[in-house]
């Protein structure tokens, strides 16, 4: 056991336990041992006290070839049979954190552990590596928090900030943090925007890593989803435009039926200045979350702006 996965046993591991290295471990361990830890297995490298009396009744047991703990239910694994990893990250929820073994699956979402110091431990100890769930917008959050927090860390060499990147840089936590809070549609919008402007400042600072090329590829990724659902829209618009001014009678009643559904009187749009059209139609965007920047391109298409 190497001393870099022996730095992993700290206070760090919990969040609502008490842990003990191996050379603090109190009289609880003994307890321990007893109800769900092994009589031949003693090379105890961290024990975790998850109980509210502090008698070992409740927590982990770490050794140097296995885990054995009891929370929920009671159990253990050696590091040999891990076969995978992951942990499941999604903003507003707790972390989940699962270990397979050649025959069964174990799943940590107590609120004991960090379950990602604890998959990472794991990861150190056995070589596997870690797989991380969360939607895509979620990744371009972590992905980016860690190259700003490497940047603001000085791990890239010959990266030297002026004055005004050194602010540009304090913007983007600023930001990333007021977009944490916001709800799953804005957030999603807030952090596409962001991410382009983090990529064009990373790419000015000359930067390279694997997380930008990760960063990169998602980045593509979403903004050929969006230009392929474009494309379907716009389409399906010009059609029913094409329909509408040649008269085709189930056309005409159609649209009739659907500014009935949406509130909209056709009378009302005669008065209005072109000013107060598109006010109207970015109104009517927000009330049934449409895009904007979807619709500006399919007027500006039609030469309706």
């Amino acid at each position: 056991m190497n001393q870099e996965i022996l730095e992993y046993m700290n206070e760090s591991l919990v969040d609502e336990a008490k842990f003990y290295k191996l050379n603090e471990l109190p009289q609880s361990i003994g307890q321990a041992l007893y109800l769900y830890g092994s009589n031949s297995d003693y090379d105890v490298l961290g024990f975790i006290d998850a109980s509210e009396q502090q008698d070992g009744s409740k927590g982990m047991i770490i050794t140097k070839t296995h885990v054995y703990f009891q929370f929920v239910k009671t159990g253990s694994f050696a590091y040999q049979d891990i076969i995978s990893l992951s942990i499941e990250k999604h903003r507003h929820q707790n972390k989940v954190a699962t270990i397979k073994t050649n025959n069964k699956t174990y799943v940590f979402k107590n609120r004991y552990l960090d379950q990602e110091l604890f998959i990472d431990l794991l990861s150190k100890i056995t070589g596997i590596e870690v797989e991380t769930m969360m939607t895509l917008h979620e990744k371009i959050e972590n992905y980016m928090t860690i190259v700003l927090k490497d940047i603001q860390n000085d791990e890239y060499e010959d990266v030297i900030l002026t004055p005004s990147q050194e602010n540009q840089l304090k913007d983007f936590f600023d930001n990333i943090s007021l977009i944490q809070q916001m709800n799953d549609e804005d957030y999603q919008y807030e952090i596409e925007v962001l991410c382009k402007q983090a990529l064009e400042f990373f790419d000015e600072l000359e930067l390279d890593s694997d997380e930008i090329d990760i960063l990169i590829d998602i980045y593509q990724q979403i903004t050929s989803t969006q230009n392929n659902e474009f494309d379907q829209a716009q389409s399906y618009y010009d059609d029913l435009m094409n329909k509408y001014r040649q008269g085709d009678p189930q056309t005409m009643n159609q649209i009739q039926s659907m500014m009935n559904m949406l509130g909209i009187n056709e009378d009302e749009l005669r008065g209005k200045s072109p000013e107060e059209l598109q006010q109207y139609l970015y109104d009517l965007c927000d009330r049934f979350g449409v895009s904007r920047s979807m619709l500006e391109k399919m007027l500006k298409n039609q030469k309706v702006f």
